[in-house]
């Protein structure tokens, strides 16, 4: 398996003040998008993708990648799920934001990480109103990496892990005062190939809305009087 690219990253104010900010680069200092320039897969013989870590496991502070923003830096409270579109498994729209995935290996990652991941399946949640998909995954250097191929594997090696997983999840919001989110399937939870095929839609969803984008900065460079700034960053 060939290496990942190397990025760097820059962070620039605090989680305490609010304002914390961490911007990518590639290897040779040039910025980058994490969102759009950071390839989905790792290696695509393998099936093996990349996964850029928001919020690393047990950290209370929500960061997401901030989709309005010039270069997409991970910012404290954001593949693409599209909220024009009714999703067929839950009868909701889409949460749009970038397909989240749930890395189970051992190993506490660090905000910005890029690591390479084995996609195990899927489950789904109703947050708000809002369709969210949570793809299933490990680090390819865990441990457990080559025992686990589907998600069945994952209640055979670590037995009610699931469970308590899609347990947070639905809790999670109920401190703020939030209602407590749902699972519209239940405990039922998507195979590998779902969960291949999610990813694929996902980001089809993303080239169209990256399409889509590009023509209308295209449209507004036209007319030299509007300011396409804000148009041409997401």
């Amino acid at each position: 398996m060939s290496p990942s690219p190397k990025y760097q990253t820059q962070v620039s104010g605090s989680v305490e003040n609010g304002d914390f900010q961490l911007s990518f680069a590639a290897d040779n200092g040039s910025p980058i998008s994490p969102w759009h320039d950071i390839p989905l897969m790792a290696d695509s013989t393998e099936r093996i993708f990349h996964m850029v870590v928001e919020i690393p496991r047990g950290s209370r502070p929500k960061m997401e990648i901030a989709k309005e923003v010039p270069g997409n830096p991970i910012k404290q409270d954001m593949t693409w799920e599209d909220p024009s579109t009714i999703d067929s498994e839950t009868n909701a729209n889409g949460d749009d934001d970038p397909l989240d995935v749930c890395e189970i290996g051992s190993r506490v990652s660090t905000v910005g990480e890029v690591k390479r991941v084995k996609v195990l399946g899927a489950f789904v949640i109703i947050d708000q109103g809002e369709t969210d998909w949570k793809v299933v995954a490990v680090d390819v250097e865990d441990p457990l990496a080559t025992k686990l191929n589907d998600i069945s594997d994952v209640e055979a090696n670590t037995p009610g892990f699931m469970a308590s997983l899609k347990n947070w999840f639905c809790m999670y919001k109920v401190p703020e005062g939030k209602k407590a989110n749902t699972l519209p399937l239940g405990q039922t939870d998507k195979t590998q190939s779902y969960a291949l095929d999610l990813i694929d839609r996902c980001h089809n969803e993303w080239h169209s809305c990256r399409r889509r984008l590009l023509e209308r900065s295209h449209k507004s460079e036209s007319k030299p009087d509007v300011d396409i700034s804000e148009e041409s960053s997401a």
